[in-house]
């Protein structure tokens, strides 16, 4: 089946990228590159993998146990609903349906609404290419993402607001279904001096979060020293209108917003802030436009610093020293990306990534990480928990069962388990009981060498010396 998704999804790439252009104003490059691409790798490694990763693995045997195996068998969890998000409408509904399938699962497919042309065009892609006995896709509103919540799944992975995400997991635990949550919040981005420099000449973030603008990354920024926040005011301008032009509300390189709704709360966010507007501000509504804005030290406990902000709107906050922002990041709920750019070795990129808490700890990029197959993409406390994404995620839609093949014993041996115990039979059990189940044939192993090398050289001594 996951030779026939990818077939689709090459032979609807650019239906896919047009539904994403009319839902978030993407350009069709930027499209391909951020979803498309992305999709059509991880179906690339699942493909190549999904052999190896279904294999029975190999368990050590402790020595209570001998003779007999242990090994961990994946098998599939049963029927699962994956629920996208409006904001990657494909990344986050097809990577982990792909990984649903790959792990032998039924998968329900809920699309978000609010992305309206995604979601009509996923519905064709999996009604097209595959099979309609394992994946279902249901378009539709809250209604029929709470429906289908009720129900008595196997597996739900979300991927949405912090908020909802609470309504998904209090749902699900009346039928005990576990779930994998991909929430968002804040993610800081610290620039330190030794960045700034490269970080105004377009490098990384600034370029990314104007050309994402529905992204949920990127939405806090450290920077230190006041006069180099303020800095960035020019620079920024410059770079815009190098992207995009003069009238950048206009330009097909830059998206917009989902719908006017979220224009507005957009709006609102930026107008009831506080804090010094250093670039933007600028919103056209009727074109779900938000020019890309940078406010300097906002009103902590305004709504800009307590919600998500799934927008291209930057809060600034000048810093001395990085235990500051330490304390900063440690008092709110743990991101799901920690951002830092400067030296990887330095002390300061040491001290965030060993003393904050976040789903990931990435240093001069910013959402790249998404793209490892290796490290499983996800959250951690108020962010989301579980993970999907290359093995990790094929562990987390199947279920490790623990497999013991044990010899029979002879009667003598097993006669001496059960009542009533001897006083021998206790007291070994009471001396060896516990060096019989913490070790193993590996370690067993060790002390066999260590013992052979001791009668050798015991060997050599009598014979030479």
């Amino acid at each position: 089946m996951l030779s026939k998704f990818y077939d689709g999804v090459k032979e609807m790439q650019d239906e896919l990228c047009e539904a994403m252009r009319k839902d978030l104003g993407r350009d069709m490059f930027i499209n391909y590159i951020m979803e498309i691409m992305l999709i059509e790798a991880s179906l690339k490694h699942e493909f190549n993998h999904l052999s190896e990763w279904m294999k029975e693995h190999p368990e050590e045997v402790e020595l209570l146990h001998t003779p007999g195996q242990c090994f961990s068998h994946y098998e599939p969890l049963g029927v699962v609903a994956v629920f996208g998000s409006w904001n990657a409408p494909l990344v986050t509904t097809l990577k982990p349906l792909m990984q649903a399938i790959s792990a032998g699962n039924c998968v329900i497919v809920k699309p978000s609404e609010i992305s309206s042309h995604s979601s009509t065009a996923i519905k064709k892609l999996t009604d097209k290419y595959l099979d309609k006995t394992t994946v279902v896709t249901i378009e539709g509103g809250v209604d029929v993402a709470s429906a289908v919540n009720e129900l008595p799944l196997d597996m739900i992975c979300f991927t949405g607001s912090t908020q909802v995400g609470r309504i998904i997991a209090e749902k699900a635990a009346k039928n005990l279904t576990p779930c994998i949550l991909e929430l968002g919040g804040k993610c800081p981005l610290i620039i330190d001096h030794s960045a700034v420099d490269r970080f105004q000449q377009h490098e990384g973030g600034l370029r990314k979060d104007y050309k994402l603008r529905a992204d949920l990354h990127r939405s806090r920024l450290r920077i230190r020293a006041r006069e180099q926040a303020e800095g960035l005011r020019e620079a920024v301008r410059a770079q815009i209108q190098k992207f995009y032009g003069e009238k950048p509300e206009g330009s097909d390189l830059q998206g917009k917003m989902i719908n006017e709704f979220h224009t507005k709360r957009v709006k609102g966010l930026i107008d009831s802030a506080g804090g010094t507007i250093i670039c933007g501000g600028k919103v056209v509504e009727e074109a779900r436009y938000v020019e890309p804005t940078i406010i300097l030290k906002p009103d902590l406990e305004s709504k800009l610093m307590k919600e998500e902000i799934f927008g291209p709107v930057m809060p600034v906050f000048p810093y001395k020293d990085i235990n500051e922002v330490i304390r900063f990041i440690n008092a709110r709920d743990k991101p799901l990306a920690v951002y830092y750019f400067g030296n990887a070795n330095s002390p300061s990129a040491k001290q965030v990534c060993m003393m904050t808490s976040s789903g990931a700890f990435v240093c001069n990029e910013v959402l790249t990480q998404i793209n490892n197959h290796s490290m499983g993409f996800g959250g951690v406390g108020k962010s989301g928990y579980g993970r999907h994404g290359g093995y990790e995620g094929f562990k987390n839609f199947s279920n490790r069962k623990a497999i013991m093949i044990k010899s029979p014993l002879p009667s003598a041996v097993t006669n001496m388990m059960v009542p009533p115990y001897g006083s021998k039979f206790e007291a070994g059990i009471r001396k060896w009981g516990v060096f019989l189940l913490t070790h193993n044939k590996s370690s067993m192993m060790f002390y066999i060498r260590i013992g052979l090398l001791i009668l050798f050289l015991m060997l050599v001594k009598v014979l030479f010396f």
